[in-house]
């Protein structure tokens, strides 16, 4: 999430909800690809998003 926070400036808890937001699926994509964790628990990390949300955000 540093990452991605360094890119826009904002924390994650600013674009955490935001309907759409780049930010949120570039954070699942770099999530899944580099931390080995599975879809669910990147979900909950995200404040509780289900393993479909992030799925769709990462496709």
């Amino acid at each position: 999430m540093m990452e991605v926070v360094s890119v826009t400036g904002e924390r994650f808890s600013d674009y955490r909800d935001r309907h759409g937001d780049w930010c949120l699926a570039m954070v699942f994509h770099l999530a899944r690809q580099h931390s080995g964790l599975t879809l669910p628990q990147i979900g909950g990390m995200a404040g509780g998003k289900v393993y479909k949300t992030v799925f769709a955000r990462i496709k």
